[in-house]
């Protein structure tokens, strides 16, 4: 399974929720509609069905993820909301669990833990083929694949604000560079999938502190 994929499914993991409500708006808007649409009614009925698939597959996908997330322990679970969920509660949570550890030692444990995730996914039946499957023509997830693919992650990254502080020490230098809190942009009413991704990628502040290059290497929330 790509890794793409995987961390595509853990940046959009706290929206799902939210998306598959959009699609069931959305399913209810296109009937609601359809007297007045030019399509056939045929066509009115599957772009209904199709929207009502999406919200049915995104529930299913949140309820998978669920699953492979319990077991991790408070520092994997720090990891996974400093780098891709960003909610600055459940952060809050697990910073006293994690120890101060270097640059290298932070990108080799969020690549693990990415790789322990991948393979939990598969072992539940996910593949490229499956993606394809079930979410390949969904607009949100292929921008989301799309900027992932282009090596511009950092783009998912929303402004960092003062608060909670993971402690990162360089073992060379000795220097304390501090990596401060993340919080949400996007809210939880946006009204279409567009401008709901479109609210979660345009932000383009840097992932990290200052002196921390964005890293497009593959790398490695709990209701």
């Amino acid at each position: 399974m790509n890794t793409t994929i995987v961390k595509l499914f853990l940046y959009a993991y706290p929206w799902l929720g939210d998306l598959a409500e959009a699609s069931e708006v959305a399913a209810q808007n296109k009937a609601a509609l359809s007297f007045s649409s030019p399509k056939s009614s045929l066509d009115a009925c599957s772009e209904v069905a199709d929207e009502l698939l999406a919200a049915d597959r995104l529930l299913r996908l949140k309820e998978q993820l669920i699953l492979v997330l319990r077991d991790l322990n408070g520092e994997e679970r720090f990891l996974l909301e400093y780098k891709y969920f960003r909610r600055k509660k459940k952060l809050a949570l697990y910073a006293d669990m994690v120890p101060s550890y270097s640059v290298r030692t932070y990108f080799r444990k969020q690549n693990a833990l990415l790789q322990k995730i991948r393979a939990r996914l598969m072992f539940l039946g996910w593949s490229d083929e499956r993606y394809k499957h079930d979410f390949e023509g969904y607009a949100p997830f292929s921008h989301l694949y799309r900027v992932l693919s282009a090596g511009r992650e950092y783009a998912l990254h929303f402004k960092r604000t003062a608060g909670i502080q993971n402690s990162v020490r360089s073992g060379s230098a000795g220097a304390d560079l501090r990596l401060p809190l993340t919080t949400s942009a996007a809210t939880a009413t946006a009204a279409t999938h567009a401008m709901q991704i479109a609210t979660i990628s345009m932000a383009e502040s840097p992932p990290f502190a200052e002196g921390f290059a964005p890293s497009t290497d593959p790398e490695g929330t709990l209701k």
